[in-house]
């Protein structure tokens, strides 16, 4: 591990503790780099700053408390940001360049000047051109823009359950998209974090981005064939968990009807009986357990129809928790937290062109929503 210390030449209370932690850092075995803070300004700006600091310290002690009580009285009035933050703020960019180009594992900071230009660094939401966009700034077309996220924004990596040289079972997130939408917009999707580490995996079905679990990708031109062909067909089994408006009827059971398709609304209706358009569709169930006013079910597709669970468990009078769309949006309210379905496994058929895989079921974790063991046999 890399440690940069960042400490200022305004006194020697602050390097003594920079020292100590190098002491410590280098003790355990890793390497410690010290620094005057205002060296990225130069050695003369270092030189006049820490004169400054100093001189005042011993020449007017008390003067040197004002300024510390008027700049916070400042920081908290209307008038914003402090000087010594603004000053500080300028310091950011060489900062900003100094661990881009070293490569820092950790920043330690005893002393309050570089701790302000690591927050400025981190509070720089989004700029246009190198300038920060206020909240009422507008943007348009072929506007470049950087935009500073919190680390816990940033993508992560692909969870995996399976992998081999020809295919990947991996967890996809709740809210991330598997693939970039119609118009090609989504930097960060399961896919990109699938080709991270796998540069040809294509993926062999997707989930919508609100629901989260199991999906399966490719890694060559004859394993996907064999996959796409293995949904067409319908020759494995999928297995859902979710949690919906309680009250079943039966523990367990099976529902069928046929789904019309409205793919300029992209929304889908449940019908009872044949029409013009309509597809059939059919779905089993098993309630797990039932607690204030909620179901735990589990849920399997025989049919795999676009959002035919979320639309048939509505029809069926239960719908899905967080389901905008075709449930019941003042259940939602009454509990936040997102759509409540999750892929939790997939089981290849024995009739399956995935000759090798045949027999074989992944199977993700259960999110965090979900309580206890489950079983649709």
């Amino acid at each position: 591990m890399k440690v940069l210390i960042l400490s200022c030449n305004t006194g020697e209370g602050h390097n003594a503790a920079g020292r100590a932690m190098a002491q410590q850092i280098e003790a355990e075995g890793h390497e410690a780099v010290m620094m005057d803070y205002m060296m990225l300004s130069g050695e003369r700006a270092s030189r006049r700053v820490g004169g400054a600091y100093v001189g005042l310290v011993r020449r007017l002690p008390g003067g040197f408390g004002l300024l510390y009580r008027l700049g916070l009285a400042w920081s908290h009035s209307p008038l914003g940001r402090s000087p010594v933050y603004w000053a500080n703020s300028l310091m950011a960019n060489r900062l900003a360049q100094l661990l881009e180009a070293e490569h820092f594992d950790a920043v330690l900071m005893p002393h309050l000047f570089p701790a302000e230009a690591i927050t400025c660094l981190k509070r720089r939401d989004v700029k246009r051109g190198g300038v920060r966009l206020s909240a009422d700034e507008s943007v348009r077309g072929g506007d470049e823009l950087l935009i500073y996220l919190p680390d816990k924004y940033l993508p992560g990596p692909a969870e995996w359950v399976y992998q081999d040289a020809h295919l990947v079972a991996a967890v996809k997130p709740q809210g991330l998209p598997v693939d970039v939408d119609q118009d090609g917009i989504g930097a960060d999707t399961l896919l990109t974090r699938l080709q991270a580490d796998h540069p040809t995996a294509q993926l062999c079905h997707r989930l919508d981005a609100a629901t989260g679990g199991l999906v399966l990708a490719a890694l060559d031109g004859a394993t996907l064939a064999q996959a796409l062909e293995t949904f067409r067909l319908h020759a494995l089994r999928k297995r859902y968990l979710a949690l919906a408006r309680g009250g079943f009827p039966a523990r367990e059971g099976r529902l069928t009807a046929w789904l019309v398709k409205d793919a300029r609304q992209s929304t889908v209706r449940v019908v009872h009986s044949a029409v013009r358009g309509s597809k059939p569709i059919e779905t089993r169930y098993r309630v797990i357990g039932e607690s204030g006013g909620l179901a735990q079910v589990a849920l399997e597709p025989v049919t795999g129809r676009t959002h035919q669970l979320r639309a048939h468990l509505a029809d069926f009078g239960h719908p899905l928790l967080g389901d905008d769309k075709y449930g019941d949006r003042a259940l939602n309210r009454a509990h936040p937290g997102g759509l409540r379905l999750w892929c939790a496994s997939l089981t290849i058929g024995a009739d399956s062109p995935l000759a090798d895989y045949r027999g074989m079921t992944f199977a993700a974790p259960p999110p965090e929503w979900w309580s206890g063991e489950w079983n649709m046999d």
